[in-house]
């Protein structure tokens, strides 16, 4: 069912989703609200919208390189497919998994120690369901920028953003860190004291560590997933081959997708997908309309692009 959205819960959603750990209070006080509304608000949100929260972190400088995987089905009973996505789901080196409409029906992020760890975990997949996968689009992500919700943007200017890319150098973690990390991507709204309790060291160490990571830009912040549906809005994933890695247009598409509400987050990509974004939309003639002004944007740049719907999101860490 969809769900109505009032210009008050408008605020507060923009607030919270792109800051999940933020208290009531900091939020009331933010946006000059009463913390009882606030907190009601929220409550309804997360009914109405099913929120996932997420800690996004850094692959390149944990250590982990991360890889867009497509996969194309080719048959399977229902209950063989429901073991596929169960089975991908508990994988810990994957951190996105969503069913898609389209040429694919599931859309993979798995963050492995290189391509060598890649192979060997699609080694495991087809061991097991070989016999139903008919295709895999494999691509390495370079970069993706998170953008800040659009309820969140005045309309002048870019919207912030938070982002990665490749780098060569890894940090130093000591193993503490890299509990940490896991444990925040898996429950991204524990408290620190929780944290330590956890991971059974003191709250002065975690709370150490954690606002180290934070300066590092190893964690890079909180927020929540949620599915647009409910806002009404239809969400597509727009893959986009141009000719060549590197080409110009990438640039002047980042400048759009900045200033454009619809656009979640935009990747750049090794692969024949080289760049991949998110869109929501409430019309079909808003979606014909964007993908106009990418045509525009890149002139004849572009060579192929493909347009998938999303369905359910079964993972975002």
């Amino acid at each position: 069912m969809a769900f109505k959205i009032s210009p008050q819960a408008e605020r507060v959603l923009a607030e919270v989703t792109w800051n999940a750990r933020a208290s009531i209070e900091d939020v009331a006080r933010k946006l000059r609200m009463r913390a009882h509304t606030v907190r009601r608000t929220v409550r309804n949100l997360h009914e109405a919208l099913d929120f996932q929260p997420v800690c996004w972190t850094h692959p390149y400088l944990l250590g982990k390189i991360p890889f867009r995987v497509f996969f194309r089905l080719k048959g399977g009973t229902p209950q063989r497919v429901r073991e596929f996505v169960t089975f991908i789901k508990s994988l810990p080196q994957v951190s996105w998994f969503v069913s898609l409409i389209g040429r694919y029906q599931y859309g993979v992020t798995v963050r492995a120690e290189g391509h060598l760890a890649l192979l060997e975990l699609f080694d495991v997949i087809d061991k097991k369901f070989g016999d139903m996968i008919g295709h895999k689009s494999v691509s390495t992500v370079v970069s993706l920028t998170c953008y800040s919700p659009a309820l969140a943007h005045a309309g002048v200017g870019s919207r912030k953003q938070l982002e990665y890319s490749a780098v060569d150098d890894r940090v130093e973690l000591t193993e503490l860190d890299r509990r940490l990390v896991e444990f925040l991507r898996d429950k991204p709204l524990a408290s620190l004291p929780e944290v330590g309790r956890a991971l059974g060291a003191s709250a002065t160490t975690i709370a150490y560590r954690f606002n180290r990571l934070v300066n590092i830009q190893a964690i890079l912040g909180f927020g929540y997933a949620y599915d647009a549906v409910n806002l009404q809005y239809t969400e597509f994933l727009v893959s986009v081959a141009t000719k060549g890695f590197g080409s110009p247009c990438f640039d002047a598409i980042a400048r759009f997708c900045a200033e454009h509400g619809g656009v979640w987050w935009l990747g750049r990509y090794i692969g024949h997908w080289d760049i991949e974004l998110s869109l929501s939309v409430k019309t079909t003639q808003d979606l014909d309309l964007f993908i106009q002004q990418l045509n525009v944007i890149c002139r004849d740049q572009i060579e192929e692009i493909h347009i998938h719907t999303f369905g359910k999101l079964y993972q975002d860490r």
